[in-house]
């Protein structure tokens, strides 16, 4: 029996890592694999797409990422191949060396150099390698990089300014009281990035999916944000953070109404559903701009990214015991 719940998050992180790779691939090859990246001629880069039988499975997988590209000092174009793993397989080295089988047969004459992120929770040492020998002959040896996060000092890559830095540092290793420096480690490079904003909702939205913190922690990074850039700069940065934030929760609430349609209309409750998404949208906005007037920030700010009016803010700001700026 499939857990859908579970399909339904291994989903969503494979969208997630595709995008977020898929947008910030030659970061991704600096930050880990230097020596790579150095090679590779930028304007050469082409993605594939590519369905792969796998050995002993009757249905074709895609695999997440392949891509076309020269380096220097080869004569043809290799194929280089990138897989996020989030949750931990057996013998996952196997299955990336059938990925190899197919992906050779399909690019007979190009060399290939596979990668895996593992991204697991799991701290057991993941191997980098498939092989296979008899005592006197050893007859294969498959080798690919790897990343594996969790083995990964977070104090190490707080000062990167790369996208993917900031990106993986939620599942990277750290105590859970880091969890604070961690979440501020991830906003301070995105300040000093200066990406368009649909570039950080993929960054914020793969580092939320490894840390979920609490009100009270989300309050006290505000209020650090306040003490360490001031009122301007923080302003920038939580306005990337609201931003994202009011775009998952319509894209949520979006779904609930599709969802929610679905069965109201079976259980003869449509009606009563729609008015309660609806209230579940004010509510939240409600929720983020409360948080926003704790955290100082001044009405206008606060009514672009909550589309709430400025009498409904100043009446939570009175609520709260606030006084808010213009």
């Amino acid at each position: 029996m499939v857990n859908n719940s579970s399909a339904d998050s291994y989903t969503d992180y494979d969208r997630m890592f595709k995008q977020l790779i898929g947008a910030f691939l030659l970061e991704f090859m600096e930050l880990y694999f230097t020596d790579a990246a150095l090679l590779i001629e930028q304007d050469s880069i082409k993605e594939e797409n590519c369905e792969l039988r796998i050995m002993g499975d009757l249905s074709t997988r895609i695999a997440d990422l392949v891509y076309r590209l020269r380096m220097r000092g080869e004569k043809r174009e290799v194929i280089l191949h990138i897989e996020g793993q989030e949750q931990r397989v057996k013998d996952y080295n196997r299955q990336m060396f059938s990925y190899f089988i197919r992906l050779h047969e399909k690019y007979p004459i190009m060399k290939i150099l596979s990668v895996v992120v593992f991204s697991s929770g799991v701290k057991v040492e993941e191997t980098d390698e498939y092989s296979m020998e008899f005592p006197f002959l050893k007859t294969l040896r498959f080798r690919f990089l790897k990343v594996q996060l969790k083995k990964q000092d977070w104090k190490s890559y707080r000062d990167c300014v790369n996208p993917i830095a900031a990106a993986m540092l939620s599942r990277m290793k750290y105590s859970s009281p880091e969890r604070i420096e961690v979440k501020l480690a991830h906003l301070r490079i995105i300040a000093r990035l200066s990406l368009p904003a649909e570039k950080v909702e993929l960054i914020m939205a793969y580092f939320d999916s490894g840390m979920t913190l609490t009100e009270e922690e989300e309050l006290i990074i505000d209020q650090r944000l306040q003490d360490e850039f001031g009122r301007k700069e923080s302003e920038k940065i939580m306005g990337f953070v609201t931003s994202y934030q009011l775009k998952g929760q319509k894209e949520g609430y979006a779904r609930g109404v599709t969802d929610g349609k679905r069965e109201g209309i079976m259980e003869g409750r449509k009606e009563g559903m729609l008015k309660g998404v609806k209230e579940g949208i004010v509510e939240g906005k409600r929720n983020i701009a409360m948080r926003m007037i704790e955290a100082g920030m001044p009405v206008g700010t606060i009514v672009k990214f909550t589309d709430l009016s400025a009498g409904e803010i100043s009446r939570l700001a009175k609520r709260l015991g606030y006084s808010l700026e213009g």
